[in-house]
């Protein structure tokens, strides 16, 4: 049985590899550590290691997707202010990484809406709907048919979860902003009028 302690002790020794950035196991070393602390849920320690990844590391071909989960990573630290910052982050991998692969793009945005959604509903609704308005906005054109009818490209099955979630996540919006009418119909004499009632509506 490996003890957590002794698990740490094999992530900073993995860490240590960056001062031999050159050997062709560093970046998998450094990788690997961060991936440790995430297994033992020091997230503030995995995020800062993803992130020492990528600024050491330029030209592996995971980069897209070590930034991707770098901001997964300090999301699940859960605080406003990193939850403020993943935000911020997903949308900054999105224009980095998102220009040759739209579907990377609409998840990373998707993210970002949940994310101010998740972390302030009211306060960031108009920030969270714009960025779902987005994804939708992008799920059309990745999701647009060729001559036979079908997409263009092959549709991840991720993509199509994140897609739907903001979907839904408008969904809600719209539903509180309904549950919220209070519907008047009836005068003070009890009596129905279509003009209270267009009143309301409209």
């Amino acid at each position: 049985c490996i003890l957590p302690r002794h698990i740490d002790f094999a992530a900073e020794a993995f860490i240590q590899m960056k001062r031999f950035k050159d050997h062709d196991q560093a970046a998998n070393a450094i990788r690997n550590a961060a991936l440790i602390y995430e297994a033992l849920e020091q997230y503030s320690e995995a995020h800062k290691t993803f992130e020492l990844y990528l600024k050491t590391f330029k030209d592996q071909d995971d980069r897209p997707t070590v930034a991707f989960h770098s901001v997964e990573v300090l999301e699940k630290l859960g605080t406003p202010k990193a939850m403020k910052n993943a935000a911020k982050s997903y949308q900054k991998v999105a224009k980095k990484y998102g220009k040759k692969d739209l579907q990377y793009k609409l998840r990373a945005i998707a993210s970002a809406g949940v994310v101010l959604k998740k972390a302030d509903k009211k306060k960031n609704r108009r920030k969270a709907t714009k960025l779902f308005e987005e994804v939708a906005k992008l799920w059309k054109r990745v999701n647009k048919p060729g001559p036979d009818g079908k997409p263009k490209e092959k549709v991840e099955e991720s993509t199509k979860v994140y897609a739907a979630l903001c979907a839904l996540e408008l969904a809600e919006y719209a539903y509180d902003d309904y549950a919220k009418l209070q519907i008047k119909a009836m005068t003070k004499k009890g009596r129905f009028s279509v003009k209270l009632l267009k009143k309301t509506l409209l």
